[in-house]
């Protein structure tokens, strides 16, 4: 037997087409796109003690993130202009809108300003997360992320690295993204269909929708970026 708790002999093996890569590509399978957050002080899952505070996650479900650590290496794709209203749906559901000339648009940016409205408006921008493999979306909603915006732009289908920083003025405090380059390589990437097909779904959603599962779990980020400055 084994000597690292195996309850069975090594020698029983896997399949012969049980690969690393086929298990990462086949455990995440999805249309569901996961969603980049900084988690602040103001988080819910950082004041409950299940996420460490100033870190970078990958949501995937609600109440469930993967610590992404203080910095994390990616590649912006493309972006999209996004307003949200957390529960303007059926059921009280999110909704989303992505016409900026659309009068719901328009009227989601205007009551954003509004303290506690559950809106938020920005820059969407999908990237691609080297170290987890994954495809996720980056929403840019507080005005504090918005000035930081041009910079994810400008490294478009580059290499970015976001970091963290902790923002003070007299009566507040909260923390923010900073987008700089990155410097290194990435290796092992998506096929360039892959990165075709990631950026054609992302490029052309409906001009609103309630049934896109990340819009569902947006309702802690809400509450955090209606704090933060």
């Amino acid at each position: 037997m084994s000597q690292d708790n195996s309850l069975v002999p090594l020698e029983v093996g896997v399949s012969k087409y049980g690969t690393d890569d086929a298990f990462s590509e086949l455990a995440t399978a999805s249309n569901f796109l996961p969603r980049l957050q900084l988690f602040g002080a103001n988080s819910d899952l950082v004041k409950k003690g299940k996420f460490p505070m100033a870190h970078w996650g990958l949501v995937t479900q609600k109440d469930q993130a993967d610590d992404l650590g203080e910095t994390v290496d990616l590649i912006p794709v493309t972006w999209r202009p996004k307003a949200m209203r957390i529960d303007g749906g059926e059921g009280g559901n999110p909704i989303a809108f992505y016409n900026p000339k659309s009068p719901e648009f328009v009227q989601v940016q205007q009551d954003s300003e509004k303290p506690n409205s559950g809106c938020m408006f920005g820059l969407e921008f999908l990237c691609y997360v080297p170290s987890v493999r994954r495809f996720a979306s980056y929403f840019m909603s507080s005005k504090t992320s918005r000035r930081q915006a041009p910079e994810m732009r400008a490294l478009l289908r580059q290499g970015a690295t976001l970091k963290i920083t902790l923002i003070e003025t007299s009566q507040y405090s909260w923390h923010g993204p900073i987008v700089t380059k990155f410097h290194g390589t990435f290796s092992d990437l998506p096929s360039k269909e892959e990165f075709v097909k990631q950026a054609d779904a992302f490029n052309n959603p409906d001009e609103s929708s309630t049934d896109f599962n990340p819009e569902k779990l947006e309702a802690d980020k809400a509450r955090e970026q209606a704090r933060a400055r």
